[in-house]
This record gives structure tokens, sequence and C-alpha cells, in this order.
């Protein structure tokens, strides 16, 4: 894999969900080919004891509602962190 340079703004904030007293969920959203998976990859590789999911969204398409983004994401959620899904899935 090539070298990872660049992105210290976004590893610091990330870091920052760290000190947190709390569990945090992060999204990371852009354009295509920027480079999100990369980043979370690097993040979670820096930490011990932390992974990163990845979790895709729905293709553009008219058909596709809020709603059916919604509980993509609730499934996809689901099955990476093996755990029950939402209720009425």
């Amino acid at each position: 894999m090539t070298a990872f340079v660049g992105r210290d703004h976004e590893l610091a904030k990330l870091n920052e969900l760290t000190r947190l007293p709390a569990a945090s969920l992060a999204v990371i959203k852009g354009r295509r080919r920027v480079g999100k998976s990369r980043l979370a990859n690097e993040f979670a590789a820096r930490l011990a004891g932390y992974r990163s999911v990845l979790l895709t969204g729905l293709a553009p398409d008219e058909k596709i509602t809020a709603a059916d983004e919604r509980e993509d994401f609730a499934l996809q959620l689901s099955r990476a962190l093996a755990i029950p899904p939402p209720p009425g899935r």
C-alpha cells in the first residue's frame, strides 16, 4: 500500500472522539474516490482496539427514498457489528 500523507486535520478530529467518555459514531462522507475508506482504515490501524466498519450508500436511483437509505444503512450496520437488525426488519 502506498504511504499515507496529509489528512492530519481529519485524523486529529477522529482522535478527539477517542477521548470522549461515551461511544461515538463518525460519518465520513464526500465525493467518490477521495480517500474516505483509506482515512478510516488508517485511523483504525493507528489505534489499538479499534477497527473501521465500511458501510456504503445505495447507488443513485430516482426510485430510492430516504427511508430506503436509512433501512439499508441500519441493515449494513447490523451485519457489520453482528447485532440484531432494528425492529420491523
